[in-house]
């Protein structure tokens, strides 16, 4: 009974920690351009047009992500209004969600402490929390990814039933979140589980009925309903979107192969020194029980098969391998849990923790000081802002190797309760890295410049840009010249006719008696339109955007 309430009382501890990391300053910093600006505008626009089928954004046909986190925004919006919090609740929610089944994957083979562990180092994991703490569909698409191989692994293990529809279910939220990718992934990990354990029955075990009719009815309701409405949304969505967008450099987003290298240990800060663990065959590697061999060969493909997709991918950005860090998690908890069975510390911990934090804590000290003689940019400003953070952060980072390195000595159980305290510690103290990026990448303030010195009857402009949050803070419409942006497709319909124009068409618009109001970041961009007698009348500068109107 005592052991009963003790857990209960760690996992309440947790919950408590995790609210003060994710919730209490979900709110407190500005929607940052330009994916937050786009993930809230278009459920605003759903809720404003009754319309839950085909995406718009700002009024054209947005067709690059299904709508599973525009519906989750729009519930949040109904429930709590159009704000920040609301903007990034689902989000973090399902961050946390994703923490949980890890924490449950681990828990039920490794036991109690190894469970606590992997939901610790996930949800401080530092891209882990970034990318959970801002609305952008990569976190709930990792969080479906997650509890579907979570779930996966515990019906095969138990022969649950449940299980299986968990796996299932999530399987066709992942999809509904980012497409193709949430089958492909898991089902390539299953496949290469299978061969690698010969567990051949599970190649039809698996696929079970009820589950199967739950995830098809999901899946082919939605993308048959608005394909139905729209003609073109399976060329432009599974084509162009799925094949092209992975084999060609169509988004020009394309880096290295080894882009996401760097991207993991920086990634898993402060757990960066137990990467190394992993490898040592006193930890989970080297473990002979059967279930305990098969999770390890399971969360090691996990891993290892979405690192390398996404490293072969014409198209890079540093979210999309967040999928990779529960498994990790998984990995590195199994270790610790190890190391405190035994009460011994393998893997050159201790050394990899001086290192790897030591070398963080110096680079987090001297990041604001350096970033007063760096010339004036967003990284300057940034930094120089975050000088308490800095310190506060440094000391939190280096007290864990120093601590660890103490407690071990006699108990590795209390060097591994310090471990999780410093980590909360260390990611609560980065709150302020959230408000200080979005002053310098936020629409808001200029939006609320707009909202009450312009009339109602005022048309904003963006001008050779597209300013994404604009239409979530204006409430309005935006005129796109001399840019389409990613939103070239939907500017072809006839419903974007006279919303998307090159400059001469919008010089005589301008000239004439309508009034117009154009948002840009510098002059730069509108120093081929204010020319040949072409002016003004009036000009504010509101942070690092500007505002020109035509009228007084």
């Amino acid at each position: 009974m005592i052991i009963r309430h003790k857990k209960i009382l760690i996992i309440l501890s947790l919950f408590l920690a995790t609210f003060l990391l994710y919730f209490v300053s979900l709110g407190s910093y500005a929607l940052m351009e330009p994916d937050e600006g786009r993930y809230v505008e278009i459920p605003r626009e759903m809720l404003e047009s009754g319309d839950y089928i085909t995406p718009r954004l700002n009024y054209v046909h947005y067709f690059e992500k299904p709508p599973m986190l525009y519906w989750l925004n729009a519930i949040s919006f109904k429930l709590m209004g159009q704000n920040e919090f609301a903007a990034r609740f689902a989000t973090a929610s399902l961050a946390i969600l994703g923490a949980m089944s890890v924490g449950i994957l681990t828990g039920t083979f490794i036991g109690f402490l190894g469970g606590v562990l992997s939901y610790v180092i996930t949800v401080t994991s530092l891209l882990y929390y970034a990318i959970g703490s801002i609305t952008i569909t990569d976190m709930p698409l990792s969080a479906f990814m997650t509890i579907a191989l979570v779930a996966f692994f515990i019906a095969h293990k138990k022969e649950s039933r449940i299980g299986y529809l968990a796996f299932y279910l999530s399987l066709a939220f992942g999809v509904l979140t980012k497409g193709l990718v949430a089958i492909v992934l898991p089902a390539a990990i299953i496949f290469c589980y299978i061969v690698l354990t010969h567990q051949w029955k599970l190649f039809y075990k698996s696929l079970y009925i009820p589950g199967l009719i739950l995830f098809f009815s999901i899946t082919v309701g939605y993308f048959y309903t608005v394909c139905a409405k729209n003609s073109d949304f399976f060329y432009f969505f599974f084509i162009r979107e799925h094949f092209l967008r992975y084999t060609t450099k169509i988004h020009s987003r394309y880096q290295p192969f080894w882009y996401f290298l760097p991207i993991i240990p920086a990634g898993m800060v402060p757990w960066t020194a137990f990467l190394p663990s992993i490898f040592s065959k006193n930890g989970l590697r080297g473990d002979t029980e059967k279930d305990k061999k098969h999770l390890f060969i399971y969360v090691s493909l996990w891993f290892c098969i979405i690192f390398l997709f996404f490293s072969f991918s014409n198209s890079k950005l540093i979210p999309y391998i967040v999928p990779c860090f529960p498994p990790l998690a998984v990995l590195i908890s199994a270790n610790l849990a190890k190391m405190q069975e035994k009460n011994t510390v393998f893997g050159g911990v201790k050394i990899w923790l001086w290192i790897c934090n030591g070398l963080l804590a110096f680079a987090l000290f001297s990041f604001p000081i350096i970033c007063y003689y760096l010339p004036n940019g967003e990284t300057a400003e940034i930094g120089k802002s975050l000088f308490r953070t800095g310190l506060i952060s440094s000391l939190a980072i280096f007290s864990m190797p120093l601590l660890f390195t103490i407690l071990s000595r006699k108990k590795v159980k209390d060097a591994l309760i310090v471990l999780c305290f410093s980590s909360f510690v260390f990611m609560i103290s980065l709150h302020s890295l959230f408000p200080a990026i979005a002053e310098v990448r936020t629409l808001k303030f200029v939006s609320e410049y707009v909202n009450v010195t312009c009339p109602d009857d005022v048309t904003l402009v963006s001008y050779r840009e597209v300013l994404q949050g604009l239409s979530f803070y204006t409430k309005k419409r935006v005129l796109q010249v001399e840019e389409l942006g990613e939103l070239e497709f939907g500017a072809s319909k006839p419903s974007a006719k006279g919303w998307f124009l090159a400059k001469d068409e919008f010089l005589p618009l301008w000239k004439g008696k309508n009034k117009y109001a154009i948002v840009v970041r510098d002059d730069m961009r509108v120093d081929d339109f204010f020319t040949k007698g072409v002016t003004y009348v009036n000009k504010a500068q509101v942070g690092k955007y500007l505002v020109f109107t035509n009228f007084k």
